[in-house]
């Protein structure tokens, strides 16, 4: 009688794992099926392009653009656009400036560098669901 027992649980145990497994593989192909669908309507990436001169001239004011793209089309409608500087191994003190000026997909600022030396720019971009933060840097010399 207990052989009988145990070979009544055991089949018991069985068809309780058979028929939650075959559960789980139907809930696997179809989040599958999700997953494929979604990567058809996946939104072409923001594209940033960082534009500043590469050399700058103590106490000339220049012009930082961040160009933003997504696919063929300009970007008018950022949510967030942040121009990040700080002069080489030094980022704890920072400056974070939005930007001021619009047009075409183009955000910038005007900065004046007050001292000389290598100086980082970061812009940071937020827009359509996405974040970008291309870096670049300026030589900043005395003329």
């Amino acid at each position: 009688m207990y052989v009988k027992n145990l070979r009544a649980v055991v089949l018991l145990i069985f068809v309780v794992f058979l028929i939650s497994g075959c559960d789980q593989k139907q809930e696997v192909s179809s989040s599958t099926g999700d997953a494929e669908e979604n990567i058809d309507e996946m939104p072409e990436p923001l594209n940033v392009e960082l534009i500043l001169p590469e050399k700058a001239a103590l106490g000339e004011s220049i012009e930082i653009k961040a160009h933003v793209t997504q696919g063929e089309e300009n970007v008018d409608d950022a949510y967030e656009v942040v121009f990040e500087i700080w002069v080489e191994n030094d980022k704890e003190n920072s400056e974070m400036i939005d930007y001021t000026e619009y047009r075409d997909g183009i955000y910038s600022i005007k900065k004046v560098f007050e001292e000389p030396g290598v100086y980082h720019v970061q812009s940071h971009v937020t827009a359509r669901g996405m974040h970008i933060m291309p870096t670049k840097q300026v030589i900043v010399e005395e003329e």
